[in-house]
């Protein structure tokens, strides 16, 4: 369970402050080898018509308080080394693949307060029904597969599992130390933003998607962290050139056992050249800053904020907070 409470308080956004709410029942059942998951889930707190995509929450929906079955997918053993998982429904990249982003990536429960802090975008092009394989081919090496589509279920021209809008991604990931790790990864994508970046960033069509992570844990109490992301876009009127990046900085026990302190400066997702003249027209960073305050076993408190440089990479834009 998730309450939330966001405002800006500075820039050219709404400044109304709102609160809301993310609730979660995960429900498993053993069968065979494997786990079925049935997750439950609702939440009332949307993001602001109109605007860009930048510094949107990590956990924030729009199921207006309904309760629907969200997550259901099947995750079994194929052999010791490779792990099947087949997604009916809300399927994600990262339920069969490591996102290189341990301390951020707490899926809105934890770690970063932003969807581009989260993960690095690339991993938001896959998402869907559809399934995905995770094999080690050695211990220091693992390939990850996976095709999902969000129009799986629409049985009309354009649309259906391989129709219409999908995801398929591939990655290696390398182990190169006990808690660190380096991740290559693409992703062929129709009609699948990342739903981070500028407006422009995220305007459907066909797309290469190029991403490089890294995290390295430095001592037991630093990680420095990092991506970079390429996308080729072939969008109505004209094809793109998109780029993204960040660089992480996390002390887990900050300040006491199970406290977390976190670090991000970046740019999401901005189109720096293009054929039908909608290129951003100014490179503007997110900055970020969190502390997951551990009150319990079972509750913490993140305090955070994030200071957007130029919103939707605009030049016209003042900063936001």
């Amino acid at each position: 369970m998730i309450f939330g409470a966001t405002g800006v308080v500075s820039g050219d956004f709404d400044r109304n402050t709102a609160a809301g709410y993310r609730a979660r029942l995960e429900l498993k059942t053993a069968i065979g080898e494997g786990t079925l998951t049935t997750r439950l889930q609702s939440d009332n707190l949307g993001s602001a018509t109109g605007a860009t995509p930048e510094g949107s929450l990590s956990w924030t929906g729009d199921a207006a308080g309904t309760v629907a079955v969200d997550a259901l997918k099947y995750e079994f053993p194929l052999t010791p080394q490779t792990q099947l998982v087949v997604a009916a429904n809300a399927g994600a990249s990262d339920d069969f693949t490591d996102t290189i982003n341990p301390y951020f990536d707490g899926d809105g429960a934890s770690g970063s307060i932003s969807a581009f802090g989260n993960r690095p975008s690339i991993y938001y092009t896959v998402q869907g029904a559809g399934a995905g394989i995770r094999h080690k081919l050695s211990d220091s090496v693992e390939l990850s597969l996976g095709y999902l589509s969000s129009t799986s279920n629409t049985p009309t021209t354009g649309n259906g599992l391989f129709g219409g809008s999908y995801g398929a991604l591939a990655q290696l990931t390398f182990k190169t130390g006990e808690n660190s790790k380096v991740g290559v990864t693409y992703t062929r994508a129709r009609n699948a933003d990342p739903g981070t970046g500028s407006t422009n960033a995220n305007a459907g069509g066909d797309s290469n998607n190029f991403g490089l992570q890294g995290s390295f844990q430095l001592s037991p109490q630093f990680a420095l962290g990092g991506w970079a992301g390429y996308t080729q876009n072939q969008a109505v009127g004209g094809d793109r050139q998109i780029w993204n990046w960040a660089v992480t900085a996390a002390a887990p026990d900050f300040g006491g056992k199970g406290n977390l302190a976190g670090l991000l400066v970046g740019q999401e997702p901005r189109v720096t050249s293009s054929g039908n003249g909608t290129t951003d027209t100014k490179s503007g960073l997110h900055i970020e800053g969190f502390y997951q305050f551990k009150v319990s076993e079972d509750i913490s408190i993140t305090p955070g904020i994030i200071y957007l440089t130029a919103p939707n990479q605009d030049a016209n834009s003042t900063g936001a907070v």
